[in-house]
């Protein structure tokens, strides 16, 4: 058992379910860019997300709050960062650029959260862990790029290419701060309390997209009742059980460690796509997921 309560192992399952549900927001989430405003697409997933975690959270939070509020700075940058800055700069990232940019710089993630990790003195990752995550990186660079190497040398960067980095970084922050969380608080209450803030900071952002560039509150669509599906899974699915998985997993197993289960995104996203949209199994889907999967095995088969 870890110092946080729960085992490596049950740790690693939460991950893994974060991963699936992330993966799901790549194919659900798909045409929702060309009708809903980003502003909006934001704020509406963490407001329904709030409410979802409401029941779950709050004894958590109402027991753990005196804690939280000691660390009143370090709790404020954390729902910044993860809960607005992310959401906001990967989606702006997303619609100004191609799919394949997006994949490839969200898949050096787990890179920037171990050199942060060595600049900051937060951790000290081992050469299985450094390996394991290259190894992984090699994958999912070969699920992105569908096993084509000229289709790397091809790639034309765009401005949105820049917010994608940033939102990358900006995550392997977040995550590094998740491994901050003061001793004795849940792993809830820290969540509860970070999409409060992303909600209290996104409130502007929303109000400036409707009321000074005139977009529409929710979406541009006449019957917007499809964009509201979209946003409703997004937000219970990768926001709510995502989060919760993901933050649980981190506050267990540490963000070093957990970082290389984000490699399993494009895995699970190929799935559902290959299983919900007809597209075809190819061999470079089998190859990269071989290699995420022995990557993430050596990451993790020690503190198992």
């Amino acid at each position: 058992m870890s110092a946080r309560g729960l085992s490596p192992l049950l740790a690693y399952g939460l991950l893994t379910g974060s991963a699936m549900f992330w993966g799901s927001n790549h194919v659900v989430g798909r045409g929702v860019a060309e009708s809903v405003p980003i502003a909006a697409l934001c704020f509406w997933r963490w407001a329904l997300a709030w409410l979802l975690l409401l029941p779950v959270c709050w004894p958590h939070l109402r027991r753990d709050l005196p804690v939280l509020l000691r660390h009143k700075r370090w709790l404020f940058a954390l729902g910044c960062m993860g809960f607005a800055a992310f959401t906001y700069l990967i989606y702006l990232g997303a619609f100004n650029t191609l799919a394949v940019n997006v994949g490839l710089i969200n898949a050096t993630t787990p890179v920037w959260i171990l050199l942060i990790a060595v600049a900051t003195g937060t951790g000290r990752p081992g050469a299985g862990q450094w390996l394991g995550v290259l190894i992984s990186l090699a994958g999912v660079t070969g699920i992105v790029a569908r096993g084509d190497p000229a289709a790397l040398l091809a790639m034309q960067f765009a401005s949105g290419d820049l917010w994608a980095l940033a939102a990358t970084i900006v995550w392997a922050i977040y995550s590094i701060m998740l491994g901050q969380t003061p001793r004795g608080v849940h792993a809830f209450s820290v969540l509860l309390a970070g999409t409060t803030i992303g909600l209290i900071v996104l409130a502007p952002v929303m109000a400036h997209s409707v009321l000074v560039l005139g977009e529409p509150w929710f979406s541009r669509l006449a019957d917007p009742s499809s964009d509201l599906l979209k946003i409703g899974y997004i937000a219970l699915g990768p926001a709510f059980l995502g989060y919760l998985c993901w933050n649980k997993g981190v506050d267990t197993v540490g963000p070093a460690t957990a970082s290389v289960f984000l490699y399993l995104i494009p895995v699970c996203s190929s799935a559902l796509a290959i299983l919900l949209l007809g597209e075809t199994f190819r061999w470079f889907h089998a190859v990269g997921g071989a290699l995420i999967v022995l990557g993430i095995w050596l990451t993790t088969r020690k503190a198992a």
